[in-house]
């Protein structure tokens, strides 16, 4: 929602049993905190992994 600028998005869930539809709301204040943490987890887990795989290249 946040990378479209919507304010909500319908989830679809099929199951075997049956199905459902949520309506999921947009909440700034989580994505601030998310944004945060896979900041934190890209620069310090994942940028780290690829040099060093570029560096056994």
């Amino acid at each position: 929602m946040e990378i479209v600028d919507r304010d909500w998005v319908d989830l679809y869930c099929w199951m075997r049993n049956g199905s459902v539809l949520f309506r999921v709301f947009r909440d700034r204040e989580y994505w601030g905190l998310m944004h945060e943490m896979l900041r934190d987890f890209w620069c310090g887990s994942v940028v780290p992994a690829r040099q060093v795989v570029a560096a056994e290249d």
